[in-house]
């Protein structure tokens, strides 16, 4: 029986706390992998805790991977790899911040003297910007009712009046010098203090400010990683997974190598078979599918950039205060040792896309590089933004707006969903990973033709991503803009499921009161489509 002294969680919840204990047990393999756990009752009982004290524990476990459940049967572990050493792959850095054995010593060849041309059918692709990126389905035309393609939240929800304060105390209580004099190419001291303690809060990340690099915008920050890891050779990406991210890339002449996911994210095989030595990915919740990456896979990612030196991986962290239910997902920069993970975030989406403020983490080395050799660059963000949106994080405005958000927005879901069900199109629609963050996959359960006009293809994929184009097309003349999740597919690969037939459904911009006209427009788009 697991027995924890519950007297020594200090200012941790009672769930939490017990959460940590039973996760740091799999972890020590005090617990061994399939082990199975008692029951929810038993240790409520054991512990003298209430019962949802344990319920909301072992939620928490399994949706970061660290539990799953077997119907009747119980709670057991999951097998959790250990972190992986760096064997000889940490390279001698004081080499590295002199521009001595970096990336772009290697030569044409791989490291193994293969051609990165040869042996890979995806290399082989010609990708266009087109291809990689369909601006028109991002820009739904104003006439749209209900934009459920948006991945932006409710202008409405944004604190005009405290955020104009700010500013107003900005301006009028900050020393003039720090508001017009040139700032620190990383971005001004406060602001990235201030950012350090917010993801230690709200991620549990232990970020030196001197390591924190701010910019105007992800798409800044990921132009800035390409120069700092001097322009690699290829990058792996998430397939499906965001296209303006792949046309980046592409823009800056690095080859495209999309990667496939399985239930736990990325394919670590696949990432290994591609060569590339950089990869750029979602672990805590994968975009567009809504996958949380478990534990076991990380260690595996980990692993993977360990083996070889000037091997990085991006995590883009972009909606890690939304999941809307139980403690957010720990970040895998924070089970880094090896200094290989590159944390990135911004604020738009916590504050609305047109707030150009973003910062990634850098591995302390690479802060080095980055002050020796970018120094020169100036800070993308205007002083008194930095100041202001400082001001706005040390006051508590920031985490007040985000738990508004997450309250508002949870209602919103809750809301569409229960009256998607109520709809004659309810026992035709199933609905997937719902409180990873502002969005999740509904599939549509279809069994006859793929419209009364039109016969359904022999090819089972080719069918399923002409049949969401379809529903997507229909939706439209609903008012409704919503995206097939085969829009999101990088390249010419189908997905191993891709027939299946998914849509998905940001909400984050839909009000409460909007919801059941908004269920009952997709219901009449869809009707057509069900059998």
């Amino acid at each position: 029986m697991l027995t924890y002294n519950l007297d020594e969680r200090n200012e941790d919840p009672l769930y939490v706390y017990l959460y940590k204990c039973i996760k740091k047990d799999i972890e020590d393999g005090i617990v061994h992998p399939h082990d199975r756990l008692p029951s929810k009752r038993t240790l409520a009982r054991n512990l003298g805790v209430a019962l949802i004290t344990v319920e909301s524990a072992y939620a928490q476990l399994m949706a970061e991977g660290y539990l799953y459940a077997e119907p009747r049967r119980g709670y057991f572990a999951c097998d959790i790899l250990s972190q992986p050493q760096p064997q000889n792959a940490r390279r001698d850095f004081s080499d590295f911040a002199t521009g001595k054995n970096t990336p772009s010593t290697a030569p044409e060849k791989d490291r193994k003297g293969r051609d990165p041309q040869e042996g890979n059918s995806s290399s082989q692709r010609d990708f266009t910007l087109y291809n990689l990126e369909k601006p028109e389905l991002y820009n739904v035309k104003s006439r749209i009712r209900f934009n459920l393609a948006s991945l932006e939240t409710s202008p409405d929800s944004f604190p005009f009046s405290t955020w104009a304060k700010t500013l107003r105390d900005t301006l009028s209580l900050e020393p003039r010098s720090d508001l017009v004099s040139a700032q620190d190419c990383q971005g001004t001291k406060r602001l990235r203090e201030a950012i350090a303690w917010h993801i230690r809060s709200v991620r549990g990340l232990e970020a030196d400010p001197d390591c924190i690099v701010v910019g105007a915008g992800a798409q800044v920050l990921y132009n800035l990683i390409i120069q700092l890891l001097e322009r690699p050779e290829a990058v792996a990406l998430e397939n499906p997974g965001y296209g303006r991210l792949a046309s980046i890339y592409e823009a800056n002449g690095i080859r495209i190598f999309p990667i496939p996911l399985d239930a736990k994210g990325i394919s670590s095989e696949g990432l290994r078979a591609c060569g590339a030595d950089l990869a750029h990915i979602t672990p805590s919740h994968q975009f567009p599918t809504g996958i949380v990456m478990p534990p076991s896979r990380r260690y595996e990612l980990l692993a993977w950039a360990t083996e070889k030196p000037g091997r990085y991986i991006v995590e883009d962290d972009y909606d890690c205060e939304f999941r809307l239910a139980g403690k957010p997902i720990p970040s895998l920069s924070g089970i880094d040792q090896s200094e290989r993970v590159i944390y990135t975030n911004t604020f738009s989406q916590t504050l609305g896309s047109a707030f150009r403020i973003a910062y990634m983490v850098l591995p302390a080395h690479l802060a080095r590089v980055y002050r020796e050799r970018m120094g020169f660059y100036s800070c993308t963000v205007p002083a008194i933004d930095q100041m202001a949106l400082a001001r706005f994080i040390e006051q508590g405005d920031l985490d007040r707006h985000i738990n508004r958000t997450k309250t508002r927005c949870k209602a919103v879901r809750n809301a569409l969903i229960e009256a998607l069900r109520l709809t004659p199109a309810g026992p035709y629609l199933s609905f997937e990973n719902i409180d990873s963050g502002l969005h999740f996959l509904m599939e549509v359960h279809t069994q006859g033709e793929a419209s009364p006009e039109e016969n359904r293809p022999q090819d089972n994929s080719a069918s399923c991503t002409l049949l969401e184009n379809a529903m997507v097309e229909s939706l439209l003349k609903q008012d409704v803009a919503a995206k097939s999740l085969s829009s999101y597919r990088i390249g010419a690969d189908e997905a191993p499921d891709s027939s299946r037939c998914r849509l998905v459904i940001s909400y984050a911009g839909l009000s409460k009161r909007d919801a059941r006209a908004a269920a009952e427009a997709i219901s009449r788009a869809l009707v057509s489509f069900l059998s």
